[in-house]
């Protein structure tokens, strides 16, 4: 597993990056072998953030509270620096959405797939022609409705990230 230290982002960031996920974890664990894993559930398969705080999913928060990371589990085990480099960077690319949270956010609210699209194509660039263009479609377009509902639900997943404060 790989943990992206997320103690500087604040709960807009994270909210951000939880919509990320849910846009492209499918695709990612799908590159990557994990496809099926239910140790890697993707977040869409039930409430977003009730299970951004649950262990096996996708990209957890459940290390906030003690460690102030998220755990990223879509990924298999590297062999090689080259693999590894590749997953950093795509661990990077959500980084870098959730430090830019308006073109997301502004998506989402307004409902615009294709800038969907366009904010997380740094997150499947990597893995595009490996899992297939319109697979990559499908899948952000099947979690269109997840990232949506985690925007607003906003309020709820602050509360949740209060509570899982590092003290």
């Amino acid at each position: 597993h790989v943990h992206l230290d997320v103690r500087d982002m604040d709960s807009n960031q994270l909210m951000v990056l939880m919509c990320a996920v849910t846009l492209t974890d499918t695709i990612i664990a799908k590159a990557h072998g994990r496809e099926g894993s239910n140790f890697c559930v993707p977040y869409r398969s039930w409430n977003p953030v009730e299970q951004a705080f649950q262990k096996y999913t996708s990209a957890g928060l459940f290390r906030f509270k003690d460690l102030g990371t998220i755990e990223f589990r879509m990924f298999k085990g590297a062999t090689n620096s080259d693999e590894l480099r590749r997953i950093v960077d795509i661990v990077h690319a959500y980084r870098m959405v959730a430090e830019n949270p308006e073109q997301l956010l502004s998506a989402l609210k307004s409902r615009q797939y294709s800038e969907v699209f366009n904010a997380v194509q740094e997150i499947v660039r990597p893995v595009m022609y490996t899992v297939g263009p319109e697979y990559v479609e499908q899948e952000i377009r099947n979690g269109f409705a997840s990232a949506v509902a985690i925007v607003e639900q906003s309020k709820r997943l602050e509360a949740k990230l209060q509570a899982s404060s590092l003290s």
